[in-house]
């Protein structure tokens, strides 16, 4: 199989699992196999507290599977963690800090994870603000964005980045 036509992120039987309330093995996540071709658009979707999340948080790295494998360009993620610029996610909730302005927001994410010289790494925010619909709003503070505002800030923050795969939880 070719590299384009081989998958870009497989699970094998991957569980995550916690110690419950009682001291028993709680059971999160159980046997997940999924494999994710490039250029794939995918949605996870169920009721509420069906694990979506912690699937998310277990692809990105954020919590370890405790079974099973995931697989990243066929690299054992266990083995070798992703490149910063590999992967990003953009959780549930706002992380950005309320006292700094949209444009402020972006450009930090785009230092902490983007190299390159200071009008590249400009281009890409302004490219960041308008894939989200941001750049009317990008000298507003944080602290009064809207929550549909807020979700789209920590989209762009994410954008600025030009990930491989982009994890959306709830965007």
């Amino acid at each position: 199989m070719s590299e384009s036509n081989s998958p870009i992120l497989d699970l094998h039987q991957v569980g995550f699992s916690i110690d419950g309330p009682d001291g028993e093995e709680l059971h999160l996540l159980e046997d997940i196999n999924l494999s994710v071709g490039r250029g794939h658009f995918m949605a996870i979707v169920g009721p509420s507290g069906c694990g979506k999340t912690t699937l998310l948080k277990t692809i990105a790295g954020i919590s370890e599977n405790t079974e099973g494998t995931v697989y990243w360009k066929g690299r054992d993620l266990e083995e070798e963690d992703f490149n910063p610029s590999e992967v990003s996610y953009v959780p549930q909730f706002s992380i950005a800090y309320d006292e700094m302005t949209v444009g402020e927001s972006i450009e930090c994410a785009a230092r902490l994870q983007v190299r390159g010289s200071h009008d590249e790494i400009d281009d890409l925010i302004d490219e960041a603000l308008e894939k989200t619909g941001l750049t009317d709003i990008e000298d507003r503070f944080v602290r009064v964005l809207s929550g549909g505002q807020k979700r789209r800030l920590g989209l762009a923050m994410e954008l600025v980045a030009n990930p491989d795969l982009l994890l959306c939880d709830e965007v």
